[in-house]
């Protein structure tokens, strides 16, 4: 009789760790489970925007031509119409833009360590005239510069400029250099 009842007694304890083996095996296949889908969904979101972004990019691109075909026609003066993403000739890219943004760095031909250079005709004052006339949201070839001067950093800087077609409304644009992406608008305020 005992002996029967420690070999069931045994064969009880078995049962009872295959079961418990059986429930932690379960549980460690749930967590590891978990924890793939954790890791794994930012990776998988990441790349549905990367390809939801560069969808956006070809579509505004197509919208682009069309809105500068059609500035093109119409042949407006209108200071919005320079707001229209556009790529220049030359390299230099204006996407959105205008007093309220968003804005983009636009590029820039500089190499090397950049050192802001308020000299007139230089390439650094060039490229920070285009840029203030991106903020602006005016044509460079219709805007005047009343000046230019430090942003209060060294890789900062500002100015006012005005629309000939609208010479009563000054616009104040704080720019900034984003290393190899040339000068951004951060900041445009209106004066009137």
């Amino acid at each position: 009789m005992g002996m029967r009842t420690r070999y069931e007694e045994r064969k009880r304890k078995r049962r009872q760790n295959f079961i418990l083996n059986v429930l932690i095996g379960i549980v460690l296949i749930c967590i590891v489970a978990v924890g793939i889908q954790i890791i794994s969904d930012p990776s998988s979101q990441t790349e549905s925007n990367r390809s939801q972004s560069s969808e956006n990019a070809e579509q505004s691109a197509e919208k682009n031509e069309s809105k500068n075909n059609d500035a093109d026609e119409e042949n407006d003066d209108e200071d919005s119409e320079f707001s229209a993403n556009s790529e220049s000739s030359d390299g230099y890219t204006f996407i959105d833009g205008g007093p309220s943004g968003p804005w983009h760095p636009i590029g820039t031909k500089q190499t090397g360590e950049h050192v802001t250079t308020f000299e007139k005709g230089s390439l650094d004052w060039e490229e920070m005239e285009m840029a203030l006339a991106y903020g602006a949201g005016i044509d460079r070839n219709n805007m005047t510069v009343l000046w230019i001067g430090n942003g209060g950093d060294p890789q900062k800087a500002k100015g006012k400029v005005k629309s000939k077609d609208d010479p009563n409304t000054i616009y104040h644009v704080l720019i900034e250099w984003v290393d190899e992406k040339g000068w951004k608008p951060i900041e445009v305020t209106i004066e009137q």
